[in-house]
């Protein structure tokens, strides 16, 4: 009888201090839940955890979780702004002595062809008539001036190159018939003392020629505008060019473009045609390689690779079908927009001579002393993105670095009480063996 009141007093006390250990488990769980509540520097938190009204309660547990959708939704009106509009420029003026002097391309033309002064590019010169062997020779002299004084520049980077007039010469262009470590100079200054002057031969091995003057960017060989020049004329032909602006990219926008290309650097795509990408230079690639397979053959001035050179049917073909691109087209070539461009026009201007003189040269000079740089940048780096997003979560909600450690300290403690717990309960499930109790007892009854 002994021993069966004693089995039972010690199951009523282990029941007992079972449950005792379940609610101080229980109060430990919640008190440390008031205990991130109270102490917490996110906004609310604190009154929500003092407030023992039901009403006002409800009201910051209202106002807490408004602040988070805020929050979010804010947020997500940032990320949207960022994917559509990723791109900020900033607009500086600079001195025109930072940008390359444009290349200046010379292309012979029998002077029953150029009779205007200026032209569009839409229609094609197959000069048959001209030779095309010793271009270089039809140069009489080249100087490039600084300050009235040749600075020995410039003239050593003329190149023989074809385009849809012919064998031209072009002067101060990137590498295309050359093999150089150099690069296209400078502008040397402002004004007739800086300036590149050309004096032109008037025949082409023993071939009576006008030049056809294309000035164009870095790259390419040609322009929309140009005009047709005689080296016989009595007088000045003087070609004023206008800087407007000057769009540069900087290395953030370079490797976030890398991988979105939204443009092309020059040397970030590779065209057949061409030794460097340009918008340009890409439909006038697309639209030949159109004209070809239509004609089966291209104008031998082109000078193109693996294309059989067209006969009089062939440039009667090329004649009716060449066209410029539309614009679905374009999207199939894949002509995106240059990263990086000079803009700039230029107007030739004539100033006859009363007096019979010998040849005058052709002379390009910039008239304006700057020109506007337009800086291509990431409207937001990482670090921008960090600030507006901790800037609307301490504005709304109070979150901090601080606050988001203190969060992971609490969860982290609730799972240990949890885990605690858990294997507190699998302990007190373990069956006892009352017969221990029994056979140990003097007083058993058997």
């Amino acid at each position: 009888i002994s021993s069966a009141c004693t089995v039972s007093m010690f199951i009523s006390t282990r029941a007992k201090l079972g449950k005792r250990k379940v609610r101080d488990e229980e109060k430990t769980f919640w008190s440390c839940v008031e205990d991130f509540l109270a102490t917490s520097s996110i906004h609310g938190l604190g009154q929500l955890s003092k407030s023992r009204c039901i009403v006002s309660h409800m009201m910051w547990l209202i106002i807490v979780t408004s602040g988070f959708f805020l929050t979010v939704f804010m947020v997500y009106l940032c990320s949207q702004g960022w994917q559509e509009n990723p791109i900020t420029t900033s607009v500086v003026q600079i001195p025109i002595e930072h940008i390359v002097f444009p290349p200046v391309t010379l292309c012979p033309i029998g002077k029953s062809q150029g009779d205007q002064d200026d032209n569009t590019d839409d229609d094609i010169a197959e000069n048959t008539d001209i030779p095309y062997d010793n271009l270089k020779s039809s140069v009489i002299q080249c100087s490039f001036t600084k300050n009235n004084v040749d600075t020995g520049k410039v003239c050593d980077r003329i190149q023989e190159i074809f385009n849809e007039n012919g064998l031209c010469l072009t002067v101060n262009n990137v590498d295309i018939s050359l093999n150089t470590t150099g690069a296209p100079v400078k502008v040397a200054g402002v004004g007739y003392k800086n300036s590149l002057r050309l004096t032109m031969n008037s025949t082409v091995s023993g071939v009576p020629v006008k030049y056809r003057v294309f000035i164009s960017e870095a790259g390419t060989t040609v322009s929309k505008v140009f005009f047709d020049v005689d080296p016989v004329y009595q007088g000045d032909q003087t070609f004023h060019l206008h800087g407007i602006h000057y769009v540069q990219a900087g290395a953030n926008f370079r490797a976030w473009n890398a991988d979105t290309e939204t443009c092309y650097f020059h040397e970030q795509r590779k065209l057949r045609y061409f030794t460097s990408y340009m918008q340009d230079n890409c439909k006038r690639e697309c639209s030949w390689n159109k004209t070809i397979s239509v004609c089966g053959c291209a104008p031998r001035s082109f000078h193109l690779d693996n294309v059989v050179d067209c006969g009089q049917e062939g440039l009667t073909c090329w004649a009716e079908d060449r066209h410029s691109i539309t614009e679905e087209e374009e999207a199939i070539c894949n002509c995106k927009n240059d990263c990086e461009m000079t803009h700039f026009f230029f107007s030739l201007i004539k100033d006859p001579s009363l007096k019979p003189v010998k040849p005058r040269p052709f002379i390009f000079y910039f008239d304006t002393h700057i020109i506007t740089q337009v800086n291509l940048e990431l409207k937001h780096t990482f670090f921008d993105k960090i600030s507006a997003i901790g800037g609307t979560l301490g504005l709304f909600c109070g979150v901090s670095v601080i606050s988001i450690v203190e969060l992971v300290f609490y969860f982290v403690k609730l799972l240990q009480q949890m885990f605690m717990r858990k294997r507190k309960e699998t302990l007190t499930q373990i069956p006892i063996d009352y017969r221990k109790f029994s056979h140990n007892s003097p007083d058993v009854i058997k």
